[in-house]
């Protein structure tokens, strides 16, 4: 196996590992009959209560962000690809600072 097969592989792997616990624990607290899903779990997962992290204004900035860095994450591919892979490092780096210093305060 390569390693970007390995890295793929591990990621799905934890992903349903979260999903399972999340789900477990959700199960656990409507068997004890408590709310599947308190106040404090959804400011943990999401960040924000519950009524705004369902609200269609969050999910849509949220996924007119996740188009624009699909969007910058295939333009570093194709044009610092041929470059090399010190040059597609350095774009990395900046776009998930760049990602990290706008997306809190344009999911607000």
């Amino acid at each position: 196996m390569e390693l970007g097969e390995i890295l793929i592989l591990q990621g799905i792997n934890q992903f349903i590992v979260l999903l399972l616990a999340l789900g477990l624990l959700m199960l656990v607290r409507k068997f004890q009959g408590k709310p599947a899903l308190t106040e404090s779990d959804w400011l943990l997962l999401f960040g924000h209560g519950r009524n705004e992290a369902l609200s269609l204004r969050l999910w849509s900035r949220f996924l007119a962000m996740l188009a624009g860095v699909a969007w910058v994450g295939f333009y570093l591919g194709r044009y610092l690809g041929p470059l090399g892979f010190g040059w597609i490092v350095a774009g990395v780096l900046l776009s998930v600072a760049a990602i990290l210093l706008i997306a809190p305060s344009w999911l607000r």
